[in-house]
């Protein structure tokens, strides 16, 4: 007799779910997985908050904002709205720095779960990465037929049937890449870890974060629903986030954009959005799951200005911002980033 596994916790359908491929009303508005999808970022978003809290100091650091890029850079890495300069700028200075490393952890994170990640990097399965590759699926600018997306959420829902060993526990190849990921986020982060704490306690609380992300990984992975993180805040999300503080009072010079259309806020965790249902809310968006948190005080407002101020005067011929080059974190292969070129049919067409 052969081995016998069962499907991990977080891999299991709900009790309504009657077979391993979809069927039409899994596919309905509340389905039973979807509000399991939520609870799980949330307390992702929830840990990353608690632990930028818990283990980092507010002080000044010894090495200048151009040694954190570096850092940033070394593993090539490219962020959502804001350029790699800005961040440490951000990351530097004491009044933003709880937001940009609520901001860094998240985008690490979140990045290494998208179904376009890069098989040596990714918390998914890198042979489920390949093979999505392999499909004509992984570039996010391709856009699938309803026949390619039926086929496409069946296979991944009988792949993640078919994958016991991805445990909420996992070892293995999945336990190297938790651990190798950690170590990275913690090359940056450890320039503004407080030594008055526990070293080995704050480790253990960065990889907590790093599972807990490769756990919903998995679950979007498996979902019949399509998912995205968003990290582009709009004014009506700052001017939603406003109503909902304690305070009630409304902040005038919070905004979303500067003259030239570019990111002033820090997006500390991005909205998880539903993409094949609308928000009953707004007309013309996606239905969010969860409304993204962001950071849009006059002090980030002032940094990115003064960041940028002296970008144009190094490279006055620089006429496009790093950040409008970049792609928007998704996590799916249907996404398309705004003003990007025209989607690509798969070539399995």
């Amino acid at each position: 007799m052969g081995n016998t596994t069962s499907t991990p916790k977080h891999l299991q359908r709900s009790d309504k779910t009657k077979s391993v491929i979809f069927t039409f009303e899994d596919y309905t508005n509340d389905a039973p997985d979807d509000e399991k999808i939520g609870r799980e970022v949330g307390a992702l978003q929830t840990m990353i908050s608690d632990h930028v809290r818990d283990y980092f100091h507010d002080q000044q650091i010894q090495r200048s904002p151009e040694d954190i890029e570096k850092a940033l850079l070394r593993e090539r890495e490219g962020f959502p709205t804001l350029s790699s300069i800005e961040i440490s700028h951000l990351l530097c200075d004491i009044r933003t720095r709880r937001s940009a490393l609520n901001f860094f952890i998240s985008h690490m994170v979140i990045k290494n779960i998208s179904f376009f990640g890069h098989k040596t990097h990714t918390l998914l399965s890198p042979g489920a990465l390949g093979c999505i590759s392999e499909f004509g699926f992984g570039d996010p600018q391709v856009i699938l037929t309803e026949e390619e997306e039926a086929a496409f959420t069946q296979w991944r829902a009988i792949t993640a049937h078919l994958s016991p060993k991805i445990q909420k526990r996992p070892r293995g190849s999945q336990n190297a890449r938790i651990d190798r990921l950690t170590n990275i986020i913690d090359e940056t982060l450890v320039n503004f870890y407080d030594s008055a704490k526990d070293n080995a306690e704050r480790l253990q609380s960065l990889r907590g974060i790093v599972e807990k992300a490769g756990v919903i990984g998995e679950m979007i992975f498996a979902s019949p629903s399509r998912w995205k993180f968003d990290w582009h805040a709009s004014r009506r999300d700052l001017r939603s986030r406003d109503k909902r503080s304690k305070e009630g009072k409304s902040q005038p010079d919070s905004q979303a954009f500067d003259r030239e259309g570019r990111a002033v806020v820090i997006v500390l965790f991005p909205a998880l959005v539903q993409m094949d249902t609308k928000d009953l809310d707004d007309k013309h968006g996606q239905r969010r799951i969860r409304r993204g948190d962001y950071d849009g005080t006059a002090a980030v407002f002032e940094i990115l200005k003064e960041v940028r101020q002296f970008s144009q005067l190094e490279n006055p011929q620089n006429q496009q911002p790093e950040q409008q080059q970049s792609k928007p974190a998704g996590s799916h292969p249907s996404l398309v980033a705004p003003g990007g070129p025209e989607p690509r049919q798969s070539k399995l067409l």
